[in-house]
């Protein structure tokens, strides 16, 4: 596979999971007309995730990062990736079904020089807390999408997608570890101008298995 052949580089930090097999098996899963890499970036270092990649899935590319923090990881990924644009997902997601980055690619080369991204739906087996957090999500993002005419869509860091010159440009807080890690960087890419769009049907199942104690962190 040469560089110039590969279009998409999906970017997975990962931190201590074990809700990624789901989330790798709806990878493998996907009909695309297109090469992609998967990049899974952990820190710390997961030696029985390693182990497992390379008896599971062989393709993906496993990188170790030693400083904690999601954007961390999230810039490891972008140093590494080959790919003209970037897609990072949370390791708690699934994607719906096997066509979804054949349309991902299609959002992406339509507006090739925005940020995408899309929202959460949860599993019918979700808590309470779950429900709730969910909500507040999907009514954020309502807000900003009545923005979106102006570029000020509100994105969410594990559904995030753009091309890869301007994550390299910009790169993640790396001083930001946890909670809301990514939406200083959109609010840099919206004084710079860059368009960020609120993509309907971009949704992935969220497994986030959510407490009240990891809420009020979060939050």
């Amino acid at each position: 596979m040469s560089n110039n052949d590969l279009v998409l580089s999906v970017i997975i930090p990962t931190h201590q999971r074990d809700s990624l097999k789901p989330l790798l098996d709806s990878l493998r899963s996907q009909k695309c007309a297109f090469k992609f890499e998967l990049i899974i970036i952990a820190n710390p270092a997961n030696h029985e995730l390693e182990k497992s990649l390379h008896l599971e899935y062989s393709a993906a590319k496993y990188f170790a990062n030693a400083q904690i923090g999601v954007n961390c990881a999230r810039n490891r990924g972008i140093r590494e990736a080959q790919g003209t644009f970037l897609y990072f997902l949370d390791d708690d997601c699934i994607l719906p079904d096997e066509s979804f980055l054949d349309q991902l690619m299609q959002y992406l080369q339509f507006q090739p020089s925005a940020i995408i991204g899309g929202g959460y739906t949860l599993p019918a087996e979700a808590n309470n807390i779950e429900k709730a957090y969910n909500l507040i999500q999907k009514r954020w993002i309502a807000d900003g999408y009545l923005l979106q005419q102006k570029g000020n869509a509100f994105l969410l860091g594990g559904n995030l997608a753009g091309p890869r010159d301007l994550f390299r440009a910009f790169e993640f807080d790396e001083e930001i570890i946890f909670g809301g890690a990514e939406t200083e960087l959109l609010n840099r890419f919206r004084q710079a101008g860059v368009r960020l769009r609120l993509i309907d049907g971009m949704e992935v199942l969220h497994s986030n298995r959510m407490s009240l104690w990891s809420l009020l962190k979060k939050a």
